[in-house]
């Protein structure tokens, strides 16, 4: 904010410095009411097998109906693989079967 101190902008001595606007903090939500909004695959996929395709992680939350924070999770631990291109990480169809082979192998082993 650009201040003038010409005399002709400067405020009486008899006036009290006003203070500035203040606008009351919106109310913060809460991490449990957080909505998340569904994501839909595109259309024009529909003739790319799935095993051919790259999704993006909102794509991947919607296909397996985990959240955000577990998908990166699961990248970071090295239990579903992805490829990056610059900044972008995209989940091959090929690793969201295997990671599913994977849950299913792991089930059977446990029962």
């Amino acid at each position: 904010m650009r201040r003038c101190f010409s005399p002709s902008h400067q405020r009486p001595a008899d006036k009290p410095p006003s203070l500035p606007d203040v606008h009351p903090v919106p109310p913060t939500r809460h991490e449990s009411e957080h909505v998340v909004k569904p994501v839909t695959l595109p259309d024009h996929l529909g003739d790319v097998p799935p095993t051919m395709r790259l999704y993006t992680v909102p794509e991947a939350m919607a296909l397996l109906r985990f959240s955000r924070g577990t998908i990166y999770a699961l990248m970071e631990r090295g239990r579903l693989r992805y490829v990056t291109e610059g900044r972008s990480r995209r989940i091959p169809g090929t690793a969201i079967a295997e990671y599913i082979a994977r849950l299913e192998q792991e089930a059977e082993a446990a029962a």
